[in-house]
């Protein structure tokens, strides 16, 4: 745990954290990914507007692709051999209003949630029926009305336009600005960080991450990031230095043996003359001062 790890129990900031926690709740988590293009291509035109390269259907179709696979099949198995999947630990603001379909109860920030409970995000799927608009119709429509109530996403709560488009000017005068300049598009997933639920989302984080490591996309690249990252990052580097440090004390062994040491043809002297004994003995002394050191900040309770 990185507050465990960078933080005292008598910090002010641990302090302060605990107080908001015990107060208000624990804080809720993130799961973000940013797609933006390879190559970045030039705009189209399509019913006399233009629009920026990233929001051509064959992108935006990859893009609904993904959010469809984190909604409905990434999922993970909790230690009671219980199927996880976003809908078991996501962030429900409102509570569960939508009981046959609990993902839409989740906070889900992504431009194919708007006006959600009119479309259910089917504009790619369904292309017989004439009601539904196009996507770059919604985008347009509800990035400017972001708050109305008409394009509300699925949890029954906005989703502001600079949240969900990345990569253009949100303080130009324009009014369609991040459609002719948006460089990314953005899919936020906010996770429940209530503690009883931590098992489950660290389970479903881990899916997460394997998931998007296996993502191959023709023309887009994707960047994404969950709160288990730093955890994971940190596991991952401690164990890498643990080759580091074996070769390391292997190095001293040499070093100390053959400086010391001579070099003896006789087997029966080559212990002796090489002074393996004192390489072996300056090793352990090493590792027996930094277990004493590690004890003996651990019982004080210093960092």
């Amino acid at each position: 745990d990185p507050v465990e790890l960078w933080t005292t129990p008598t910090s002010q900031s641990r302090i302060n954290k605990e107080y908001f926690e015990s107060t208000f709740g624990t804080p809720y988590r993130v799961a973000q990914l940013i797609f933006s293009e390879k190559v970045p291509g030039t705009s189209f035109d399509e019913n006399g507007k233009t629009y920026s390269s990233i929001l051509r259907e064959e992108n935006m179709k990859q893009v609904y692709h993904v959010q469809k696979q984190l909604l409905e099949t990434v999922s993970a198995r909790s230690q009671m051999n219980k199927t996880i999947k976003l809908s078991d630990v996501c962030h429900k603001p409102l509570g569960s209003h939508d009981l046959k379909e609990p993902v839409n109860n989740c906070i889900i920030l992504s431009p194919f949630q708007w006006r959600f409970s009119e479309y259910s995000g089917a504009f790619f799927e369904d292309h017989t029926s004439s009601h539904l608009p196009t996507y770059l119709d919604l985008f347009e429509r509800c990035g400017q009305l972001d708050l109305s109530p008409d394009c509300f996403g699925s949890y029954r709560g906005p989703i502001m336009t600079d949240t969900v488009f990345g990569g253009y000017d949100s303080n130009s005068d324009s009014n369609l600005e991040y459609l002719t300049n948006s460089r990314a598009i953005i899919l936020t997933f906010v996770i429940s960080g209530e503690a009883v639920h931590r098992d489950q989302v660290l389970a479903w984080e881990k899916e997460f991450g394997i998931f998007m490591k296996e993502i191959k996309m023709d023309n887009l690249t994707v960047s994404y990031n969950c709160d288990r990252a730093l955890e994971d990052e940190l596991d991952r580097a401690s164990h890498a230095d643990i080759m580091t440090i074996v070769i390391s004390y292997i190095l001293m062994f040499v070093y100390v043996s053959t400086t010391l040491g001579r070099l003896a043809y006789s087997p029966a002297a080559c212990f002796i003359q090489s002074k393996v004994s004192i390489g072996l003995v300056g090793v352990t002394l090493v590792l027996i001062s930094v277990n004493c050191a590690l004890g003996i900040t651990s019982y004080f309770q210093l960092p």
